[in-house]
């Protein structure tokens, strides 16, 4: 399953302009980022959940992020046991919890080991929540009317589409090695990686192969003939894109306000 794949259903994300959910999940990530507090990380973590069971894709959206769990779990690790150790160490005192040598565990490493594997969460959540629900044809026209040059818009577009048709073709790949009796998982670490070989090997042939056919196919359609193109599909803003853009942008520069006046900050 690639993670970026478009899930087509009818809802109301659905149907909004890809610019308002640029602007949407755009505040979404910077918000994640202006505030440190667990509380409002898990507020926000729902809010994108929610976004999701509006979206109707709430079982992919969900089944995608348990692919992060091992990520979540090392986060709250590595932040409870070593954020006394970091650079970002507050020197306000807390209640110490645990001691052991260089390594304590105190009220305030326990509040950032829960708010920073959220933070992850929804930084990922919100950009999948996006390209779930849009199409690349849609990302490139958007990216266009946004004023970015055609040709950088393309790109980005184009890349992220490989993205999904290269990890098909992984995944295919390693299925009928595997139907061949390759094992992957068993030995040492570097025999681990040596058995990985016989996937890599012809995944890298495949892709030069879409390479060639790509170049192929853009230099018969006389691709970057004329700089000013048309689209079949034009993009509106509604006035239910607008509000909900504003609205978005609104409540960016409220906690961007909020957090000049030090709420939501772990103290």
């Amino acid at each position: 399953m690639a993670i970026l794949r478009y899930v087509d259903k009818k809802s109301f994300l659905h149907e909004l302009d890809p610019r308002t959910k640029i602007a949407l999940c755009g505040s979404i990530m910077i918000i994640s980022l202006i505030f440190n507090h667990p509380l409002l990380m898990v507020s926000l973590f729902i809010f994108v959940l929610i976004l999701s069971f509006a979206a109707k894709i709430h079982k992919e959206f969900l089944a995608r992020i348990k692919a992060l769990a091992g990520v979540v779990i090392f986060a709250f690790i590595l932040w409870t046991l070593a954020y006394r150790l970091s650079l970002f160490t507050s020197s306000a005192s807390s209640k110490v919890f645990f001691v052991l040598g260089p390594i304590a565990i105190d009220e305030l490493s326990l509040l950032y080991g829960i708010s920073m594997p959220f933070r992850i969460l929804i930084l990922i959540g919100a950009p999948l929540l996006f390209f779930m629900t849009t199409t690349f044809n849609e990302l490139i026209l958007s990216f266009v009317k946004l004023k970015i040059p055609y040709l950088w818009a393309f790109t980005i577009g184009l890349s992220l589409r490989l993205i999904t048709s290269v990890l098909d073709e992984a995944k295919t790949i390693k299925d009928a090695q595997v139907s061949r009796g390759l094992e992957l998982e068993k030995g040492s670490l570097l025999k681990r990686i040596k058995n990985y070989i016989p996937i890599i090997s012809p995944l890298i042939s495949k892709v030069m192969g879409m390479e060639d056919q790509l170049a192929i196919s853009m230099e018969t359609k006389a691709f970057g003939s004329h700089k000013k193109r048309t689209f079949y599909k034009e993009l509106r803003m509604r006035r239910r894109d607008l509000i909900l853009t504003f609205l978005s942008l609104l409540l960016l520069f409220f906690c961007v306000w909020l957090r000049s006046n030090n709420f939501g900050i772990i103290k």
